[in-house]
């Protein structure tokens, strides 16, 4: 197919309701949003040929990504991280990819930084790994254009 790209070029943005901070110099970005279901066991002593039965949750759960980042101490994304840290409330996030005929696919919705983590390294780029957790069904949107 000829639709295919790579996620170079990517870009993640979070914040608060009113400024989105992109986080700068992502080496490793995690699994875009996504959900899960858990299923319910309804098993009983009469369940036919004795296989376990289940039904779906209600209920969907988001899953859990780390991005990893060349990081300075005291940066506006070393900033960003902490106070998401220190602060524990769902913030709004943006994920801006690039698709392969050089548009941009956006996701955004509500997430949650559940770690920050800073490496302290003596030959090596100190690293930074932002854990986050999807807590809001994305809105996705194609051809996007940004400032």
């Amino acid at each position: 197919m000829a639709d295919e790209s790579t996620g170079f070029g990517s870009t993640f943005k979070m914040g608060n309701p009113t400024t989105l901070i992109e986080l700068a110099n992502i080496t490793e970005f995690g699994d875009l949003p996504s959900f899960i279901r858990d299923l319910i066991d309804k098993t009983n002593y009469k369940s036919p040929d004795g296989i376990m039965e289940y039904t779906t949750s209600p209920l969907r759960d988001g899953n859990e990504v780390d991005f990893v980042m060349n990081i300075a101490l005291g940066s506006a994304s070393d900033l960003a991280c902490r106070n998401a840290m220190a602060d524990g409330k769902a913030r709004p996030y943006e994920l801006l990819l690039p698709l392969a005929d050089a548009s941009l696919w956006k996701i955004s919705g509500g997430l949650i930084v559940r770690n920050w983590v800073r490496t302290n390294p003596m030959a090596d780029l100190r690293k930074g790994t932002l854990t986050v957790k999807y807590v809001t069904l994305p809105i996705e949107a194609a051809n996007v254009v940004t400032p």
